[in-house]
């Protein structure tokens, strides 16, 4: 008997032990949370703004997070750890905007604000959603013929090693906002701020990186920033990396292609790149990944869903991202094909309940 009890009792404790923890989940819930509907960005306004999140675990500002335009992909994104690629449902996943305030318990882990952001998704949206598996195309990122042309960083190694303990590192942020003069040459190469030079119109939006005369933006810290603006010939587009690692720039670049792109370059530094490009929507992918902004239509449903989008998007005026890749960075990427999983929404609704 001792010995039938032994086999059975690790099995026993694990399954409490799982159901413990999803009930946990169940119940995890932030403190307070605001939700606004949100206006959609006007590209052809004027001045600029930022669209993103900050503050939440492991940054200067624990205790709340405070997210600005976020669309309803991009809370799955973050609530479900997933790509814009792998969430498929009606094309108010991408249109409807929304601001949100969220106040985190004290001592919360990313992991438990995580199940807090699909509880709100649930219950402020009731939010219903499967999973399924889907073939996608994945690019492996590797030196292009002539080498790659990285430079290491600038930044103390200290510095880069070990973070910025008072403040975070700069996410992703967009600035938008008309481009006065004549248009940028194909390809890019042209700063993105006015022609005389100096700081956009209106200046940064709070939190934004100083911008130099050319409009390019200085981070003092490891981060990645990207900034876009409307021009007469469409939009130009300028990423700007510190202290970055390959894999850093692998993660950014497959939500901007809206598939997945995997470092194989065999580099192992902290690398400091600006690379100047042409945004292209037609693919479905967003500007900005993970917390940031989500412009154009998403890649539609893969089962179920509305299938109705945005019109089809310009080709883009100019250098895509992929070319100057190459060209500037000397970067290429080889396209492979992969099974992943994919988030079907089968229900969302556009009007959040009452805070």
């Amino acid at each position: 008997m001792k010995t039938m009890v032994g086999k059975f009792l690790i099995p026993f404790a694990l399954i409490l032990a799982g159901t413990a923890f999803a009930q946990t989940d169940e119940k995890l819930s932030f403190e307070v949370a605001s939700v606004k509907k949100a206006e959609p960005p006007q590209f052809g306004g004027k001045g600029v703004f930022a669209i993103g999140s900050r503050g939440g675990p492991g940054t200067s500002d624990p205790g709340q997070i405070t997210w600005s335009g976020a669309t309803l992909k991009n809370l799955l994104m973050t609530a479900y750890d997933v790509k814009s690629y792998q969430v498929s449902g009606p094309g108010l996943l991408d249109t409807e905007r929304y601001d949100i305030v969220a106040k985190v318990p004290a001592g919360a882990t990313k992991e438990q604000v995580k199940a807090m952001w699909r509880n709100l998704l649930a219950e402020r949206f009731g939010v219903a959603l499967h999973r399924i598996s889907k073939t996608f195309q994945v690019d492996e990122m590797m030196a292009a013929k002539g080498g790659v042309k990285l430079k290491e960083t600038t930044l103390d190694p200290k510095a880069v090693a070990s973070g910025n303990t008072e403040e975070p590192a700069p996410g992703l942020s967009v600035s938008v906002g008309p481009l006065a003069g004549p248009p940028p040459e194909p390809g890019g190469g042209r700063p993105l701020g006015p022609p005389s030079g100096g700081p956009p119109p209106g200046g940064p939006p709070p939190g934004a990186p100083k911008l130099d005369q050319n409009g390019i933006p200085q981070l003092t810290r490891p981060g990645l920033v990207m900034m876009m603006r409307m021009g007469p010939s469409g939009p130009s587009a300028r990423m700007v990396g510190k202290a970055q690692t390959m894999a850093d720039l692998a993660r950014t670049l497959d939500a901007q292609l809206n598939h997945p792109v995997l470092d194989k370059t065999g580099l192992t530094g902290k690398y400091d790149f600006v690379i100047e490009f042409a945004p292209d929507f037609r693919g479905g992918g967003g500007f900005l990944p993970g917390g940031g902004i989500g412009i154009g239509p998403g890649p539609g449903p893969v089962g179920g869903g509305d299938a109705s989008q945005s019109p089809d998007p310009p080709e883009p005026a100019g250098a895509t991202l992929v070319a100057a890749l190459q060209k500037q960075l000397g970067l290429k990427l080889v396209s492979v094909k992969a099974q992943l999983d994919v988030l079907v929404i089968d229900k969302a609704e556009k009007e959040p309940t009452d805070n």
